[in-house]
């Protein structure tokens, strides 16, 4: 009995090994012969899952590869959003399986067959493959280099996407609605508060312009937009620098498309965002605009106003403003405006510009008061409805910058008349610390009132 098991084996061994050896020499003799060849134009597919044939070649020749009976088919493609992966199951004796020099993914075996998926370009075109065939019985071992060559017809073309045809915006002035997001992530950017809704739409010889006005323009030193790939600088159409506002006009490719911003900071940052018209909302602009009244000009003469004096970078008063007087004066000659202040503690401010066309210009000494710490100062603004930028110098070695904004409506006509003073009253003397009043002497800490001394930090009063 165990001699016939043995001849039993002895005979399938040999004839496995005839089996394969016949094929090996026959197989070229009974394979089809076809051309190879991949299509000209790699093909887009449309999503789905397929069943398609597909022909396993030799690696040189133009010839079924005997490899082609080791797998089954048909195989099954996948296609999601252009990407194809494809499904093919085999015999188990081929124990490795690269395509285009990668391993394929194993997705389930067992003793009778192999499933395995791997991702190709395109079905159109050759898939150059390597297999390693093991048979342990006949101690067989061979890698060989096959071309895998799928049948595509049966899969569908992608549908061709037809652009949404719009109608041009005619000529025009319109208003929309827009969001400023983020420039990494689909959320409102806290930088959005800046800018003005609805924005404005001007249409000119079909180019398209945005209109926005930012608020609280001061920490904004710079708005650039995106035009043809290039970041530009927005155009300033007004500039309102009493409400800290600035009008930007900037053009863009269209209003149906996102537009990248840059807005550099007055504290060294620079921030992108995206600024996304909401082109559903554009409306055409039927407001008419008014151009402001004319105020009429002040007639030469002398008047007082009162005014604040505001911190530069916000709508705050300035601890500055206490030591100028008020009201002021105005002074008109020949249509020019001057105004005139008079300092208190005068001592610390060792300089008085103001802005006149654009330049810090150093304001008129009228007179200086030493014994009372005052100095009064004159100098030209350009109208009494405009801020006036202020630089203020100190004696311990500081400048800063104040914003004077005069209150037009407190202006009234100055019918005071100025008289020397004599004997008593305010002025006690030229001698320090000689009589009663306000100017107690030059000395430091003697005497009382609002001025005290030259020295910080002595007597009583304002002046510390």
């Amino acid at each position: 009995m165990i001699r016939e098991k043995v001849k039993l084996s002895k005979f399938i061994r040999g004839s496995i090994a005839f089996l394969v050896l016949l094929i090996t020499v026959l197989s070229p003799l009974f394979s089809q012969t076809n051309t190879v060849s991949a299509d000209e134009s790699t093909p887009t597919y449309a999503n789905g899952e397929y069943e398609i044939p597909y022909t396993i070649y030799h690696e040189t020749n133009d010839e079924v590869s005997m490899a082609d009976g080791y797998y089954t088919k048909t195989a099954k493609v996948v296609i999601k959003d252009g990407e194809i992966k494809v499904q093919v199951e085999y015999d188990p004796f081929i124990t490795e399986f690269k395509v285009n020099g990668t391993p394929v993914t194993i997705l389930s075996q067992d003793s009778s067959k192999v499933i395995a998926e791997f991702s190709v370009d395109s079905l159109a075109d050759i898939v150059e493959s390597e297999i390693h065939v093991v048979v342990p019985m006949i101690n067989y071992d061979h890698w060989y280099t096959v071309r895998f060559d799928f049948d595509d017809s049966s899969i569908p073309p992608a549908p061709v996407e037809v652009p949404e045809e719009t109608t041009p915006i005619a000529d025009g002035k319109y208003t929309f609605d827009y969001q400023v997001l983020k420039d990494n992530a689909d959320e409102p950017s806290s930088l959005g508060n800046y800018l003005s809704k609805p924005a404005k739409l001007v249409v000119e010889g079909q180019k398209q312009y945005v209109i926005v006005t930012l608020s609280s323009s001061n920490f904004i030193t710079a708005f650039k937009t995106e035009v043809n790939g290039q970041l530009v600088d927005a155009e300033i159409l007004e500039e309102d620098t009493a409400n800290n506002t600035r009008t930007l006009k900037f053009q863009i490719d269209d209003i149906g498309k996102t537009i990248h911003t840059s807005l550099s900071m007055s504290y060294g940052m620079t921030h992108t965002v995206r600024f996304v018209p909401n082109k559903n909302t554009v409306t055409v602009d039927n407001s008419t605009e008014t151009p402001e009244e004319e105020t009429p000009a002040v007639k030469d003469g002398k008047y007082t106003f009162d005014y604040q004096v505001l911190k530069d970078n916000a709508d705050e008063p300035s601890s500055l403003g206490k030591y100028l007087s008020k009201p002021a004066k105005l002074v008109v000659e020949n249509q020019k405006q001057y105004m005139i202040v008079t300092l208190s503690s005068s001592n610390f401010i060792t300089a008085f510009k103001t802005e006149l066309d654009g330049q810090l210009v150093d304001a008129e000494i009228l007179e200086e008061d030493t014994a009372n710490n005052t100095r009064t100062l004159k100098f030209q603004i350009d109208d009494i409805n405009k801020t006036i930028n202020t630089s203020l110098s100190m004696s311990y070695g500081m400048t800063h910058t104040v914003r004077i904004v005069p209150n037009a409506n407190t202006l009234t006509v100055d019918d005071s008349t100025e008289t020397p003073d004599e004997g008593e009253g305010e002025n006690p003397g030229t001698t320090p610390g000689e009589g009663e009043g306000e100017n107690p002497g030059t000395t430091p800490g003697e005497g009382e009132g609002e001025n005290p001394g030259t020295t910080p930090g002595e007597g009583e009063g304002e002046n510390p």
